[in-house]
């Protein structure tokens, strides 16, 4: 893991189910559609857990909804994230 910002939105969440979205893209693009997914699941009350080789700079507006962020490197690919997201 590189970075991982808003850990505490977990501890503050009573949600008992969390959604994790798993990003990858070679600019740093967020389709609209996953965004608007994203914020579906944050706006549901879910605690959400985005991973991604994304700068945080390309997610600010992400930031702002109340989820956890993991920038990471491209290693293991999906798999690879879901073990970053899981030693949180």
């Amino acid at each position: 893991m590189i970075k991982v910002l808003n850990l505490h939105h977990l501890a503050g969440n009573p949600s008992c189910t969390t959604v994790i979205f798993i990003h990858f893209h070679t600019r740093e693009w967020f389709a609209p559609g996953f965004l608007k997914l994203i914020e579906s699941a944050c706006s549901s009350g879910y605690r959400v857990i985005v991973a991604s080789n994304a700068r945080p700079s390309k997610a600010s507006d992400l930031l702002k909804l109340g989820l956890v962020y993991v920038q990471r490197a491209n290693i293991g690919y999906d798999f690879g994230a879901l073990r970053d997201v899981r030693a949180l």
